[in-house]
């Protein structure tokens, strides 16, 4: 017998399998949806103690962990970044800013993200007091001079920044310092994916 033969049953037991993944997985997505409620643990529950720690040990004027979102598309089909403040900690001299900043187009961000995009060591340092432009006054209303910005991953995928401010003009960093702050970025990518939902 040719194989052309068994290519309609081939594709009907392929087709079938498919079918049966397919509902599994959606029977699975829903359950998960149907069982998430407002006593789920949020990001803020899971990652504010870490946040709290590295703003007590560094002396930070604030600390924050922000998450990327992909907004909507434009019509060409690029993604319209956004970022949001998910957890925060601050000293007590400043007020929280978690509120203020959701959803926050990265086009704001743009200078500070292009230098950590660029690095290769996964942080940067940016003294906004020596920038003139809407990022550093943005930064300077926040209390925010000194800035060291690290990179947070989920499986090997740039998903966050975890920023500490500092109102020192500079503030230099020890070598050790900095690699402690990759290791507490580290902390809060597992922590995402450990709990990631869907």
């Amino acid at each position: 017998m040719k194989i052309i033969e068994f290519l309609p049953e081939l594709v009907g037991v392929v087709g079938t399998i498919g079918g049966i993944y397919l509902k599994d997985y959606l029977e699975r997505k829903k359950a998960e949806r149907e069982k998430s409620d407002l006593n789920d643990e949020t990001i803020d529950d899971l990652i504010k103690p870490i946040l709290d720690q590295i703003q007590f040990e560094m002396n930070a004027a604030r600390v924050c962990y922000w998450e990327g979102v992909n907004g909507t598309n434009t019509l060409s089909g690029f993604s319209i970044k956004k970022l949001s403040v998910m957890s925060e900690s601050h000293s007590e001299e400043f007020h929280s800013i978690k509120d203020e900043l959701q959803l926050v187009p990265v086009e704001s961000f743009k200078r500070n993200i292009k230098e950590l995009r660029e690095s290769v060591d996964d942080y940067y340092i940016s003294h906004e007091f020596e920038k003139n432009d809407a990022l550093s006054v943005l930064h300077n209303r926040y209390g925010k001079k000194t800035v060291l910005l690290v990179k947070v991953y989920r499986k090997k995928k740039w998903v966050g920044v975890l920023s500490a401010g500092f109102v020192e003009e500079p503030r230099m960093f020890e070598k050790e310092e900095i690699q402690w702050l990759l290791l507490q970025a580290g902390r809060i990518g597992t922590i995402i994916d450990s709990n990631k939902k869907g």
